[in-house]
């Protein structure tokens, strides 16, 4: 059997067992992911050492290096399995993409790909669906996992409860399905399962109740349905003069409506709170409520950064955790944020030289989703790097594909 098959059939085991809860449901051992992670890095490894050779994967190494070293002070958050965890998830859907995109393996590519989505449509529709009648249950989930109840995170994964990570990742793939949709070259069963696509995962972020993962589904949405095929530089000008003609029409007022409009149909719902919080700030300027508390924890780790610029603080109390990117500089400062950065620079970089004109500004945007997400969340789970760096720039390479054959 070929490399590329073997890495295939093992990437889509590991995908399937990681990000599919009803399986973890039913067979737990499945939950211990740093088994499958280990099998994947290491078959990896051997299969295809010339992959270390990427400038993204060097920087990773890099920031490999620096959390090593935190370990081996006595880091009281980095310890050897998150980090050897946070590793290993950039890296397994990054390598995976720069190995099919070398190769150009859109076959394999597609395999995965095709897994995921099945994932994301079997998971999304017993999500929601139970939903319906467990308001908030996907954060009621998390918040067992985070206190150690697994029994009832087992016992709710057997209904096929998404985990955390899925609904706010989701926001990342939305671009290249409008993308389909709005085009006329792709067939109209294509546009419609795009359609399909897009409501069903967006149900499921509805009903996971997570104020973030909306708002970015929307920013997703909207931006797709907003930007044309036309050149960066026309597409900026464009975004430009309707921010400008937003700001004419929006006032504090109308925000008001809009904001009490919808809390009215979200009475029975987590967005209830956070809409009159921020109904009370804009009447009085003042930040109240769950808006207040996230801007504290934001606030302490940017204090962390700004205290310990360098080498950021060893003191976990020191950061909110509650911002992946503002968390990171604050824990390892300039030394592991620079690594990091460049990491995800040339990853996307590489990501976007490889892709078409008309597919690059899509792209774009499933990566900015995540950058505004990564500053108001924690993202700690597996879904949110697959979807950033595999996911996404697999599906725009298949779209890209899908019009030359056409």
């Amino acid at each position: 059997m070929k490399k590329n098959k073997i890495l295939t059939y093992v990437a889509a085991f590991v995908v399937t067992v990681l990000t599919f809860t009803l399986i973890q449901g039913y067979f737990p051992f499945f939950m211990r992911s740093w088994i499958f992670l280990g099998i994947l890095t290491v078959l990896i490894s051997l299969l295809y050492p010339k992959i270390y050779l990427g400038k993204s994967i060097i920087w990773l190494l890099l920031y490999s290096v620096v959390l090593t070293f935190n370990i081996l002070s006595g880091d009281a958050v980095f310890d050897l399995s998150f980090t050897l965890t946070e590793i290993t998830y950039y890296f397994i859907p990054t390598t995976l993409f720069l190995i099919y995109l070398r190769n150009n393996d859109v076959k394999n590519a597609r395999t995965i790909a095709i897994v995921s989505i099945l994932i994301i449509i079997i998971t999304s529709i017993f999500t929601f669906k139970n939903a319906i009648d467990n308001p908030g249950i996907v954060r009621i989930v998390f918040g067992a996992q985070v206190m150690g109840d697994y029994t009832y995170v087992i016992e709710q994964y057997r209904k096929g409860i998404a985990s955390y990570g899925m609904p706010h990742a989701f926001p990342f793939i939305v671009p290249p399905f409008i993308y389909v949709l709005k085009n006329k070259n792709f067939s109209f069963k294509l546009r419609i399962f795009a359609l399909l696509m897009v409501m069903i995962g967006g149900l499921m972020v509805f009903y996971a109740e997570s104020t973030g993962a909306l708002v970015v589904l929307l920013f997703s949405i909207i931006m797709s349905l907003i930007i044309t095929e036309s050149s960066l530089k026309k597409n900026i000008i464009r975004l430009v003069l309707l921010g400008v003609v937003a700001l004419l029409f929006l006032n504090t007022q109308t925000l008001i409506s809009v904001l009490d409009f919808f809390g009215a149909e979200s009475e029975t719902m987590t967005y209830y709170g956070k809409i009159e919080d921020a109904m009370t700030m804009l009447e009085t300027g003042k930040s109240v409520g769950q808006i207040a508390t996230r801007q504290e924890l934001h606030n302490m780790s940017l204090t962390a950064f700004l205290n310990h610029p360098f080498l950021g603080t060893n003191n976990g109390s020191d950061i909110g955790g509650h911002a992946y990117f503002l968390d990171r500089a604050g824990l390892l400062g300039l030394v592991g944020f620079i690594p990091l950065f460049f990491f995800f620079y040339y990853q996307i970089k590489t990501t976007y030289k490889n892709l078409s004109n008309s597919i690059r500004m899509y792209y774009l945007i499933g990566v900015a989703s995540c950058i505004i997400l990564g500053f108001q969340k924690d993202m700690s789970g597996f879904e949110y790097w697959l979807y950033l760096f595999f996911l996404l720039p697999a599906l725009c390479m298949l779209v890209n594909r899908k019009i030359q054959i056409s």
